[in-house]
C-alpha cells in the first residue's frame, strides 16, 4: 500500500506464526523493517500484454500501483467483457473485506492496456445496460405474479362473501 517491497537477500526481523482464525493458521508470517524495503517498480506493460502477480490479478492499492501503459477500469462487467471481446486483461484486487471474521480480496473491474481503454468501457457499459433492462423485466414479471395472486385472493373473498352473506369469512 505503500510503495515499498522488500528487499531480495533481506531476512525478516521477526517471524510469528498466524493467529487463530486466520486463512493461513499456523503458517509463519514474516515481519520486515521499514529500512529493509525499498520503492516498489511498477511494471510496464508489454506489446498489449498487462504484467500481472502469479496469481493472475493486478494489486490495486491506488491509482500509482497501475502498471505503466495501463488504465484501471473499475466497471463491474469491464473483466466479463474483456473476456468475450478477446483483449488481455486483469481482475483488480482494489483491497480487503471481512467476511465471517476472515480477510476476502476485493476485485472491482479490470486493468487493461490504454489502447483497450474506450472499447472496454463501451462494452462494460452496454453489459450493464443489458443486464439493468434483464433485471427491470424480471421485477416486472414478479410484480405481475404477485397482482395475479392478489386478484385471486380478492375474487375468492367475494364469492365467500356472495355464497355465505357479508359475516362469513375471516
Amino acid at each position: 500500500r505503500e510503495m515499498r517491497e522488500v528487499g531480495a537477500e533481506e531476512v525478516p526481523v521477526k517471524v510469528d506464526k498466524v493467529t487463530k482464525g486466520a486463512a493461513r493458521e499456523g503458517e509463519a508470517l514474516e515481519l520486515f523493517g521499514l529500512w529493509q524495503t525499498g520503492p516498489y517498480i511498477v511494471p510496464t506493460a508489454v506489446d498489449g500484454v498487462v504484467p500481472k502477480d502469479s496469481r493472475g490479478k493486478v494489486d490495486v492499492w491506488t491509482p500509482a500501483h497501475v502498471p505503466k501503459g495501463c488504465v484501471h477500469i473499475p466497471l463491474k462487467y469491464a473483466p466479463q467483457m474483456a473476456r468475450r471481446l478477446g483483449i488481455d486483461f486483469a481482475p483488480a484486487m482494489t483491497g480487503f473485506d471481512i467476511n465471517k471474521g476472515k480477510s476476502v480480496p476485493r476485485y472491482e473491474g479490470a486493468v487493461v492496456c490504454e489502447e483497450n481503454k474506450e472499447l472496454l468501457e463501451d462494452a462494460a457499459r452496454a453489459g450493464m445496460g443489458a443486464k439493468i433492462e434483464e433485471d427491470a423485466q424480471k421485477e416486472f414479471k414478479a410484480l405481475v405474479k404477485e397482482w395475479r395472486r392478489i386478484i385471486r385472493i380478492v375474487r375468492a373473498k367475494e364469492m365467500v362473501r356472495r355464497k355465505y352473506g357479508e359475516g362469513a369469512g375471516p
